[in-house]
């Protein structure tokens, strides 16, 4: 992963107003009042929660990132930024929702980690995870941000029940970005696609219409969502 790429990423999707809300959609009717968010980046989602949030642990393994996150959260009062470890929380406390969005793809074992952070939620929790889709459709961009894999939907349903979740749902998200995801990263070959991802947020109303109409199977994302049961293996 280039340093370069991941922060000019994060400053292009902080800067997508659209996409954002779009995505934090899909989190709200799962979030509980206490969430640790892992890999929080700048902080573009953890500023989003805070206001109907009881308390939000955040952390991340950047301590640019950290600090620009803190910065941007400084006037809630119930948020904590720290500097950590996914597969490592040190924190003393459990939470009703574990947050990871576009973090899952970093780690080489993905369900260890989920496994650990299951341990982080009370009973009946929940774990929203967004992770992106079609492995088909790997590229430069995707390679360029450290990237291992993108998720079929069956592969993200198996590490989900192997790491000792329960009811998991798993849904499509964002269809017409895939293509777009394609055609920049395979055909263009770009890895930071800045005027994409401008033009993209400027038409997300539409997209986002259409896909609250119909449910697509597929999408340049998976959201899951799963449920920790205290007495499941």
């Amino acid at each position: 992963m280039t340093e370069g790429s991941q922060a000019l990423w994060l400053r292009h999707l902080g800067e997508s107003h659209a996409y954002n809300d779009w995505i934090m959609s899909q989190l709200r009717p799962h979030l509980g009042r206490t969430v640790l968010e892992v890999g929080c980046g700048s902080g573009n989602f953890t500023e989003l929660m805070a206001p109907t949030a009881e308390y939000i642990h955040a952390v991340d393994l950047d301590p640019r990132f950290v600090a620009q996150a803190a910065e941007r959260t400084a006037r809630f009062k119930n948020v904590t930024v720290a500097l950590g470890d996914a597969a490592a929380i040190d924190v003393d406390r459990q939470f009703d929702s574990v947050v990871m969005l576009d973090v899952l793809e970093h780690l080489e074992n993905d369900i260890e980690t989920l496994r650990r952070l299951r341990s982080r939620l009370r009973e009946r929790g929940t774990i929203i995870v967004k992770v992106p889709a079609i492995p088909a459709i790997y590229n430069k961009m995707d390679r360029a941000v450290g990237h291992f894999r993108r998720y079929k939907r069956s592969q993200l349903q198996g590490v989900m029940k192997a790491a000792g979740f329960d009811d998991v749902r798993i849904w499509g998200f964002n269809l017409v970005g895939a293509l777009g995801w394609w055609v920049t990263g395979s055909l263009l070959g770009k890895t930071v696609p800045s005027k994409e991802i401008s033009l993209f947020n400027s038409l997300v109303p539409v997209f986002r219409k259409l896909e609250a109409v119909i449910t697509p199977p597929v999408g340049l994302s998976l959201f899951a969502v799963g449920t920790t049961i205290r007495n499941s293996p």
